[in-house]
């Protein structure tokens, strides 16, 4: 199950110059990749359901719709995972009678 906030914000749009009583309409868009949410394993996923979606001006006008996202579970954009290692060289067998790692002391 993929985690989300409960609010995102996903767009903002100033309005200025409104005299008392003007009104000015503002537009936004809201595609598929806007719902993107995060799983468990870090990956963006596109999850089926319904997404409430609410739009508020900020002062106190609420416009709301409940948005369904059908079809399979689709992972959108997987988390980086880290490089593989790079494989090691192999090295040669020690000579006869060396202890690799180790000094040998002569013995009388």
């Amino acid at each position: 199950m993929p985690n989300h906030p409960i609010k995102a914000l996903w767009g903002f749009e100033r309005v200025s110059d409104l005299g008392s009583g003007e009104s000015a309409t503002v537009t936004f868009s809201l595609g598929a990749r806007d719902l993107q949410l995060s799983d468990l394993n870090g990956d963006l996923v596109l999850a089926p359901g319904k997404y409430n979606v609410t739009f508020e001006n900020g002062a106190g006008a609420v416009a709301a719709r409940t948005v369904t996202l059908t079809g399979e579970r689709v992972v959108a954009e997987p988390f980086p995972q880290p490089a593989a290692p790079a494989p090691q060289a192999r090295r040669a067998p020690a000579a006869s009678g060396a202890t690799s790692g180790t000094s040998a002391q002569r013995r009388e």
